[in-house]
């Protein structure tokens, strides 16, 4: 607990447990209580200590539990057994020797030092402005960057609180069973089911700033992937429907992935073990429109949770679909900056007009953009609460998390990703759990057969090409391993929660910086540690502008790119294999399709891309340069050079 707080006016405050004492910019002081924030809306500012906590969670059942053990057996004995053959004394050298390079020591968990806190600018400046912001002193380049997001509306209301940076104190641990606010069933849940014994510290930011206060304001949440935002939304639904129940949806929450959908569903059913009276209902693609309309009826949700492109279908065809939202409460818009990565602003706004306007929003985001901060205009009033749970730049990534790239000739990508899965699972024989995000949905298609068929690795295969309910199957199944290695595309790049991830493989260049961040955020979740590497070819080099700042380590390609016999047999045995020599012809397109539409950012000229994209192929082993269709080449521009191999009467299917 501070004693007292040097403001930059050269005034004081003393604070004790009850009470604390702020001046204005006209030289009065407000006394307030410390617990219930009484003087907030008239006060500079509310000043606390800031120590945050580290608390390790275990978010699942014992009944999970038990299947994980039972089910772990089959790949720990699958793929260890296929280690255990690998007795090559290079491979088994080079290991030993680079093992730091790969686990991170474990480093003491402690209290650290405590910071000042100062008045940094008042907003009470007009009649018009009367609520302070509560800012902590340490501004940044996070918070630059956020200004300049919101420059054009400045929220009434910003709470910035650094997360995962320091260690709370005792005293401000938030104890879930002394949270009076909450349901007993709920408080139940989080303890029995969720096995939560504190609030996580994005928890306890909406929590105190939210919940206990009772505050009805419109929020915008800034926090990163693994904090435990999705609960902390979830709480506020189920608050709010248990004091305001009305007979149709109260709540509807826009994701968009199916896969982000099933797991905020399935939070929200574990969340409700003990609360059987609020219903919860997906509505995403893959299923036709008529079953959405009998599981309506059968349901009678309370909370909707759905796709973009489903909700706006069933609108837009289905008779009478506005009235289940006319008396809507809450609008929840998850990962708002990746649905607008992808397009989705158009399609937001035409949804928007079939919700009646007096509503409560929140938005939940990552990153900032400018078309955030559009959106954010039309759907968020003008008081609305803005919480930032991110302190600076450098901690968009977890510190638990330790980064690294390794810089590598294109011709060399099959053999460092094979000795890095290899490397990785010695280290972490019963505990390895990997997954690798490809460029496109194509290479992870051709890579997740290339190495279970030809270097005899297990491994799990989700990407845009499988069938949704296959890709549900093979997420829950990942999700409840203990150990195992997913390929997939960015289609899990964001939202999805795997546990105890220990490694995150890029191959190439992702396709922004929030990309990237979204993808090593499937590790170093809940404060355990982790690990990521990316790999970048000479094409993808510039990319690494984007991300140094992040704290990234260099790795020395020559430790990863030694070769043994078996994987030198593996590439030399498998183009007669007709389906890998496909699925390798449409990776190629793919792949010259994804630095085309890069090559501005990358700097490269149309040669410059065929010859990376052949000889990432080469590294597989394929000797011949696969042909294309003149389709594709007219629309990458490249009919004309002379380097491509092209067919006018080749499957469309490549493109």
């Amino acid at each position: 607990m501070l004693s007292s707080i040097i403001l930059k006016s050269d005034y004081c405050c003393k604070k004790t447990i009850k009470s604390c004492l702020s001046f204005d910019i006209k030289n009065k002081y407000h006394c307030f209580s410390y617990t219930s924030n009484k003087y907030l809306n008239i006060s500079n500012g509310l000043y606390k200590s800031g120590l945050v906590t580290i608390n390790k969670y275990e978010s699942r059942s014992f009944e999970i539990k038990k299947y994980i053990t039972y089910s772990s057996k089959k790949w720990i004995n699958k793929n260890f057994a296929y280690l255990k053959n690998l007795t090559d004394t290079e491979v088994s050298n080079r290991c030993s020797k680079q093992s730091q390079q790969i686990v991170t020591d474990k480093e003491p968990v402690g209290l650290h030092p405590k910071k000042e806190f100062s008045l940094d600018q008042t907003s009470v400046n007009s009649e018009k402005e009367p609520r302070a912001a509560l800012n902590y002193a340490t501004r940044d380049a996070t918070q630059n960057n956020t200004d300049d997001a919101l420059k054009t509306d400045t929220p009434s209301n910003v709470t910035n609180a650094p997360l995962h940076n320091q260690a709370l104190s005792e005293s401000e641990k938030v104890l879930i069973e002394k949270v009076e606010e909450l349901d007993q069933d709920i408080k139940k849940s989080l303890l029995e089911v969720f096995q939560y014994k504190e609030l996580t510290d994005v928890q306890k930011l909406i929590y105190e700033n939210v919940l206990k206060v009772n505050k009805k304001n419109d929020l915008l949440i800034q926090a990163k992937t693994g904090t435990g935002k999705t609960i902390s939304y979830l709480l506020l639904v189920i608050d709010d429907i248990l004091k305001n129940r009305i007979m149709s949806v109260h709540t509807l929450i826009i994701v968009p992935t199916r896969e982000l959908a099933n797991q905020i569903y399935n939070e929200a059913k574990m969340l409700l073990t003990f609360k059987n009276n609020i219903n919860v209902l997906t509505l995403i693609g893959g299923i036709k429109r008529r079953e959405d309309q009998i599981n309506i009826r059968r349901v009678k949700p309370d909370i909707v949770i759905c796709t973009v492109g489903r909700l706006l279908d069933h609108f837009e065809c289905t008779y009478l679909f506005n009235t289940l939202f006319e008396n809507l409460k809450m609008l929840i818009i998850d990962e708002a900056d990746q649905l607008l990565s992808l397009g989705y602003k158009n399609e937001i706004n035409r949804i928007i007009s079939y919700l009646p306007q007096k509503k409560r929003n929140i938005l939940l985001s990552a990153t900032l953009s400018y078309n955030l901060t559009e959106i954010r205009k039309n759907i968020c009033k003008s008081d609305y609460l803005f919480l930032n749970c991110i302190q600076n730049i450098s901690q968009h990534t977890n510190e638990q998390l330790k980064q690294s790239v390794l810089f590598h000739k294109a011709i060399d990508t099959t053999v460092i990703l094979y000795n890095i899965l290899i490397e990785h699972m010695r280290l972490n024989q019963f505990t390895y759990k990997i997954i690798v995000f490809f460029p496109t949905a194509k290479a992870t298609a051709f890579f997740a057969n290339f190495f279970q068929k030809q270097l005899k690795i297990s491994v799990y295969e989700i990407h845009r090409q499988k069938e949704a309910a296959h890709r549900q199957i093979i997420s829950n199944r990942f999700a409840l391993e203990s150990v195992g290695i997913l390929f997939t595309s960015d289609i899990s790049a964001r939202g999805m929660h795997y546990s105890n991830v220990t490694l995150i493989v890029q191959v190439n260049s992702a396709i922004s910086r929030e990309q990237y961040i979204h993808r090593v955020g499937r590790t170093a979740r809940s404060n355990k540690e982790g690990n990521a590497i990316i790999l970048l070819n000479e094409a993808d080099q510039l990319f690494f502008e984007q991300i140094k700042d992040l704290n990234i380590n260099k790795l020395n390609p020559d430790n990863y790119i030694i070769k043994n016999t078996n994987i030198s047999s593996y590439l030399n045995s498998w183009i007669s294999n007709t389906q890998l020599l496909y699925l390798a012809y449409a990776y190629y397109s793919s792949l010259l399709r994804f630095y085309k539409t890069k090559y501005v950012t990358l700097k490269l000229t149309d040669d410059e891309i065929i010859d990376v994209v052949n000889n990432t192929l080469l590294s597989t082993g394929l000797v011949e340069q696969p042909h294309i269709s003149n389709k594709l080449a007219i629309a990458l521009n490249m009919q004309n050079n002379p380097r491509l191999k092209i067919r006018k009467d080749i499957d469309d299917l490549l493109l």
